[in-house]
């Protein structure tokens, strides 16, 4: 798997699959992270000056050794985060990781993370998933959810896969995967964490999915919270993202790298 910026230096990347040569995924990594009591997008925007959601802030990336895409997003007095992308044949490994460097405990610590199809209009899709795009974001976004994801979005409940009614706010989510085959049941894009997610969701006015994994429920000054995941596409459907789900699940994941630290 390819990794390109979509933004340049910001955590909004482009998957491109082996041999091809447009991109198969847009990741946001993240687009939005939220505690319930303290604003950390006003906070984040007033050290660290950006107008957008936490993708379009600017950051330091390298390449590592092992060929993983590594970058900081810092917000000096409020946090910084670090992000860790190891590339695979068909999906990416994931590794974030969020430090307070606040005076106050983070409660109920999330974060937003954003697969599409789409580079949101104008530029590339996904023939895979939107076969008669016109590269209209409002258009892709409605066929995408009306024709694709409202009958091959999947989630994991009670020990099977089941489809994922959209507009359905809670799920009693057993694994944190959401899972949408096209329309011919021949690809399958998935993002999954091994973290709980509180509500998975489908975008209508984009083509895109979102997953909220909770981070932590309070995290303390100089505490860091990390979690892992896997983004992707496969040709083997749903039986294949659950066998990537229980080696995520089990840790059997990465490449030895340690833990990124602040």
């Amino acid at each position: 798997m390819k990794i390109e910026f979509m933004t340049d230096r910001c955590a909004d990347l482009n998957l491109t699959l082996p041999g091809q040569k447009t991109p198969a995924m847009r990741l946001l990594m993240p687009e939005w992270i939220t505690a319930t009591n303290l604003d950390l997008l006003k906070l984040a925007r007033a050290a660290s000056p950006f107008t957008g959601p936490f993708h379009t802030s600017i950051g330091e990336w390298i390449v590592d050794e092992q060929g993983n895409l590594c970058g900081t997003l810092a917000y000096p007095g409020v946090m910084k985060v670090h992000v860790r992308l190891e590339p695979r044949d068909n999906h990416v490994d994931l590794v974030f990781t969020i430090c307070n460097l606040s005076t106050m405990p983070m409660e109920n610590l999330e974060a937003d993370f954003c697969v599409g199809v789409t580079a949101g209009g104008g530029l590339w899709a996904n023939r895979d998933f939107l076969p008669k795009s016109n590269l209209d974001r409002t258009e892709d976004g409605r066929y995408w959810h009306d024709l694709v994801a409202r009958k091959g979005a999947y989630v994991h409940v009670r020990g099977t896969w089941t489809p994922l009614k959209l507009g359905e706010n809670e799920i009693d989510m057993d694994t944190s995967v959401l899972a949408v085959n096209n329309e011919a049941g021949a690809a399958t894009v998935f993002l999954m964490w091994n973290r709980p997610v509180r509500r998975p969701w489908i975008n209508d006015a984009n083509a895109c999915m979102h997953l909220r994994p909770k981070l932590a429920d309070t995290l303390a000054p100089a505490a860091c919270a990390e979690i892992h995941g896997r983004v992707g596409i496969t040709n083997r459907g749903l039986a294949d993202v659950w066998r990537l789900c229980e080696e995520l699940r089990a840790g059997n994941v990465g490449n030895g790298l340690p833990a990124i630290h602040p």
